[in-house]
């Protein structure tokens, strides 16, 4: 990320904002999943007075996102505070293209070398694949 620009008002401005509506609205699930997540050792919690002296620190409100047949989901909206337009991309663009997936898939399967055997495909939800 280039977070050059981020000025410790800015900063502060961001802790300021604070998270999503929907977060209040899910506090005792963000309690327990955050408790898990720094059990898990994914995730450190500092005070801001500290974090905001880490260099290249950047921020992004917390939300959640309520799901149909499954519990709520913690998210972390980069779309806030010029995240996404900092992100510097190392990937070919056509990686994150939407909707892309499955033909690319059958290509793959189509040209795929026969000496290698039968072509298997799986598809997972890795719940703490992101953290």
């Amino acid at each position: 990320m280039d977070t050059s620009s981020w000025t410790p008002k800015h900063k502060d401005d961001c802790v300021a904002y604070g998270c999503h509506k929907s977060a209040e609205m899910y506090k005792e699930f963000i309690r327990e999943e955050m408790a898990d997540f720094i059990k898990k050792g994914f995730w450190v919690v500092l005070p801001y007075s500290i974090a905001k002296d880490l260099p290249n620190s950047a921020y992004s409100p917390l939300g959640t996102k309520e799901e149909h047949d499954h519990r709520a989901r913690l998210v972390v909206d980069h779309s806030w505070f010029l995240i996404n337009e900092l992100t510097k991309a190392y990937l070919y663009p056509e990686v994150m293209q939407f909707g892309g997936t499955l033909p690319r898939l059958l290509y793959r399967v189509r040209h795929s070398d026969p000496r290698h055997g039968i072509v298997y495909t799986i598809k997972l939800d890795l719940a703490d694949g992101f953290y």
